[in-house]
């Protein structure tokens, strides 16, 4: 039997270790692992959301709210109850009726809780008597208003008057029924005062053409 010199197992073992080593290099690496899925923390529930407390009067809310449709509601400049507010008033009065104030005391919780830059207070007359009585007349309602909102903690700074007289009516018969609904005041957020004078003066200038009675 021949016997394999050194040399040639020396050869013979490179060429095998060179031959593994080329297969090595020329094997794709394996893949990685894959990632842990990541852990997702439960939201916590939703808050529920809280009852509306019911009431049968706006005393029976909180300050900010008012008693709408029976429950509580926050108090904004977009609620319809706080919009324009009428009191009316007996026949050459300037004093409100108790029977108003409800509607004032709703309107004093709507101003203080938006606090709006303007409040314009009107006073109005029905079509009986001068221009100028009239327009004195309508002062002294649109100024009982104010004062009415001001004790009862309204600022009295936004509230500005202005009187209409008899201008304006809301209604136009003359009779007794109409002229109980000329006899106002109007409260409006968040407008300001308006301009009559011309009005005025033009039923001033008709009230002397008119032939004298």
């Amino acid at each position: 039997m021949l016997r394999k010199s050194p040399l040639f197992m020396l050869a013979l073992l490179t060429a095998t270790a060179t031959a593994c080593a080329h297969k090595q290099a020329m094997a794709p690496p394996a893949p990685p692992p894959p990632a842990p899925a990541p852990v997702v923390a439960a939201a916590p529930p939703a808050p529920a959301a809280s009852a509306a407390v019911a009431c049968a009067s706006d005393q029976a809310c909180a300050p900010d709210q008012l008693c709408v449709g029976g429950a509580c509601t926050a108090i904004t400049p977009s609620l319809s109850a706080c919009g324009l507010t009428r009191v009316h008033f007996d026949f050459d009065a300037d004093q409100i009726h108790p029977s108003a104030y409800p509607a004032l005391q709703r309107m004093a919780r709507c101003l203080q809780a938006n606090q709006p830059a303007h409040v314009l207070i009107t006073g109005n007359a029905d079509e009986r008597g001068t221009v100028a009585y009239n327009l004195a007349l309508g002062q002294r309602r649109a100024a009982a208003v104010r004062k009415y909102l001001v004790d009862l903690g309204v600022q009295r700074a936004p509230l500005a008057l202005v009187s209409y007289g008899k201008e304006l009516p809301l209604c136009e018969e003359h009779d007794e029924a109409c002229w109980a609904q000329n006899r106002r005041s109007g409260i409006r957020p968040d407008e300001a005062a308006k301009d009559v004078k011309a009005k005025v003066q033009a039923d001033e200038r008709r009230e002397e053409a008119a032939p004298k009675k």
